[in-house]
């Protein structure tokens, strides 16, 4: 009888926890909405960063005093540029959004020009949502690439933070 009421009530904790995750994806949807539609471009500033031969160039927002929005544009040699989007809430990274063009890269074996989508929305370090495509192909994205999009939203933020002028 005690594992019967145990195994209902794992899975009605179960059914609750994936209503809480939709819950929470949805919330951050609905963040990433409001905060494109209230920024304006001449509210953001930018920021340079150079590492090898990756150069950044990003433009961050804040409202209210806070961190809500960084976009970067790498280019990366001559081989290709990216667009990155960084959504923060309360100082964290929510949704990381990346389109880079690749005329070449021998370590993913591309040898022509290629379209690679990426689309994140995280809570903390774990992904409620996730969408990699390589040449239109779903790809399956490494859990562990999180810590390294997380670490260099803090080198952007941390520069940021470090630039902002005082009107901002």
């Amino acid at each position: 009888m005690i594992k019967y009421i145990i195994s209902i009530f794992l899975s009605f904790a179960f059914i609750i926890s994936c209503a809480s995750k939709e819950e929470k994806l949805q919330n951050l949807k609905d963040y990433v909405q409001k905060i494109s539609s209230e920024l304006k471009f001449e509210d953001g500033f930018d920021i340079i960063k150079v590492i090898g031969e990756r150069r950044s160039r990003a433009r961050s927002y804040y409202l209210n005093d806070k961190l809500v929005f960084i976009n970067e544009t790498v280019s990366i040699g001559d081989r290709g540029t990216s667009s990155i989007k960084y959504f923060f809430k309360d100082g964290n990274l929510i949704n990381y959004s990346e389109k880079t063009i690749l005329m070449k890269d021998d370590s993913l074996n591309i040898e022509s020009k290629t379209l690679i989508n990426l689309e994140l929305y995280l809570d903390d370090k774990s992904i409620l949502e996730s969408e990699y495509l390589v040449a239109g192909v779903q790809k399956p994205f490494a859990d562990t690439e999180v810590d390294r999009i997380i670490d260099h939203s803090r080198v952007l933020k941390e520069l940021s933070d470090k630039n902002k002028p005082a009107n901002k």
